[in-house]
């Protein structure tokens, strides 16, 4: 990753922190969570994400299913516009702390992150900050649009407008860009049949019986909330009883007595 921002936009990172997923709940669980605006409900059981509209204080399992919905107007797009919401109230939080809530948070740094900080430059880097306002760290998204090439989707950078934006950054400092081009071949949709005529042989395989069951994906799923009417719902499929063993009728003759039970 590091690397690659690296050679895209022309700039040399210095630092970088990388934190996984149990670290970072652990650590808002250590703050004693985050109070975060919900802008909309957020339902994707199959990821373990429910949480609804409205200002709450996030828990760390609940903090983690915020920055990773994705299911937005503008998807990941959108998610950034959160995850940089969360960073902000999350900063806002930490500038609290006191010190005796320290060397946990350092535990959880140690075992759970991944930096090219020394010890001692992190050290340093925290004493730094204290007595500083993180609720206004600047955050940027670069400028672009999204665009299918192929099967798959790009994010297609504006280089005028990321070219201002690293000037901004860097005080005018702006080196060698190397930006993909989609060069005309971009299409706003991916290619392949209609959503309709995908749908219409979904349903095709079904009636059949010949459709695999596969879990909800993008938003598919029924929210709990939202349900139908019980009493409107389709009944269950009733399991045929056994067939009982036929008996003769009285037009079939009796089967022929066997005389020997030996194989000649």
């Amino acid at each position: 990753m590091e690397s690659a921002l690296e050679y895209t936009l022309g700039i040399e990172i210095d630092h970088y922190v990388e934190i996984d997923f149990a670290g970072f709940s652990n650590l808002i669980d250590e703050l004693g969570g985050v109070d975060i605006d919900v802008p909309q409900r957020m339902y994707k059981p199959y990821e373990n994400i429910d949480l609804q509209k409205g200002p709450q204080t996030l828990n760390g399992y609940d903090a983690l299913a915020f920055v990773r919905f994705r299911d937005l107007p503008m998807g990941d797009i959108d998610r950034i516009q959160n995850q940089q919401m969360f960073l902000h109230a999350l900063a806002a939080k930490v500038a609290g702390i006191s010190l005796v809530d320290v060397p946990a948070l350092v535990g959880i740094g140690i075992e759970h992150t991944n930096t090219n900080y020394t010890l001692l430059a992190a050290v340093d880097l925290g004493k730094a900050l204290r007595g500083t306002n993180l609720s206004n760290i600047p955050m940027y998204s670069l400028p672009g649009r999204a665009l299918y090439i192929g099967f798959n989707n790009f994010w297609i950078l504006d280089k005028k407008g990321t070219m201002d934006i690293i000037a901004e950054i860097t005080g005018g400092v702006v080196g060698t860009f190397h930006i993909i081009d989609d060069e005309g071949q971009g299409t706003l949709e991916p290619p392949g049949p209609p959503v309709e005529d995908v749908a219409e042989d979904i349903e095709d395989e079904a009636e059949n019986g010949d459709a695999e069951e596969l879990p909800a994906q993008n938003g598919d799923e029924q929210d709990p909330e939202e349900e139908d009417d019980p009493a409107a719902q389709e009944a269950p499929p009733q399991i045929p009883e056994p067939p009982t063993e036929q008996q003769p009728t009285a037009t079939e003759p009796p089967p022929a007595a066997s005389e020997s039970s030996g194989i000649s």
